[in-house]
């Protein structure tokens, strides 16, 4: 052994050959890898399966949505409110403006997408709206008649019966959306020509909804079912009559419409809320009394 002191010795040629080749063929070492390419090969397609099975459970949970709160419970009864004198002092066309929901309000609510503002869509009249929507029911197969009210996004169809070639001003006034556009808001006004009328329409409106437990509508394998309550009596101002119900889908009870008409005078608005269940009845109702008392401030004409 040389000493700490002496020069390193010249490294040993043979270490630094480069080892021998194998002395295994080339088809062994396919068959030496082979069982570890078919477990792995194993594992991949398991995940895959597993990764398969977790995203449709999520989807058929998400489409059978879990259920969603109690309904509100409470009185009921037909739509009362102290009269304004209408023909001697009605609204018209120029209330419209001032009926209109204001962006920042409902993005208080989480409601932040104002893509259709009043004026997106052209006005339209009773007549017209009613005939759209009696078409629409009897190409669908819709069912029973009663029900016919229940699928309108404007106060101009409470049966099939009812129909007076009316002229009365539709407007719809707005849609809004919150960002995943799971829950909407909409609103239309009808201006009557006096508060009987409006009067008369209310009261129908409330019949026919306790004629209504359930409508059902479209083609026999796209079919849409939904239960309909009758919605408890609002907090309302004296001069401001309402009557709702609520729309509960077949997608589960999270899947629900809220719908409420506001009458004034000759001047009837709906307002309606579709949602998934992340926007509750209570802040519904809760946002529609707050409107009410909007109403109750306007000034008729005359």
């Amino acid at each position: 052994m040389s000493s700490p002191n002496a020069p390193f010795a010249p490294p040993d040629p043979a270490k630094l050959a480069p080892p021998p080749p194998p002395t295994y063929s080339a088809e062994r070492r396919r068959r030496r890898w082979l069982p570890w390419v078919i477990v792995l090969g194993v594992v991949l397609l398991l995940g895959l399966a597993v990764a398969a099975i977790i995203g449709v459970a999520t989807t058929i949970a998400a489409s059978m949505s879990p259920a969603g709160e109690p309904l509100v419970i409470g009185e009921s009864g037909p739509p009362t409110a102290a009269p304004l004198e209408c023909p001697d002092r009605c609204f018209s066309e120029s209330v419209i403006a001032a009926t209109l929901i204001d962006d920042l309000e409902l993005d208080a609510l989480g409601i932040t997408e104002h893509d259709f503002p009043w004026g997106t869509y052209d006005p339209t009249t009773a007549d017209e709206a009613f005939r759209s929507t009696a078409a629409y029911w009897a190409g669908n197969d819709g069912a029973p008649d009663a029900c016919v009210f229940a699928l309108g996004d404007s106060p101009s169809v409470v049966d099939l019966v009812s129909d007076d070639g009316s002229a009365d001003r539709i407007e719809y006034t707005g849609e809004h959306a919150t960002s995943d556009i799971n829950t909407t808001l909409e609103q239309t006004v009808r201006i009557f020509p006096d508060a009987a009328s409006a009067t008369g329409q209310m009261n129908t409106l409330y019949d026919q909804i306790l004629d209504c437990p359930e409508i059902s509508v479209g083609p026999r394998d796209e079919r849409y079912t939904a239960e309909v309550t009758l919605a408890p009596a609002l907090d309302l101002p004296a001069h401001v009559a309402g009557v709702g119900w609520v729309r509960t889908g077949d997608r589960g009870d999270r899947w629900r419409a809220y719908v409420f008409d506001l009458q004034i005078g000759n001047l009837v608005v709906r307002t309606r809320l579709m949602t998934d269940g992340s926007f509750s009845e209570t802040d519904y109702r809760a946002f529609v009394e707050e409107y009410a008392l909007r109403l109750e401030a306007l000034e008729p004409a005359g």
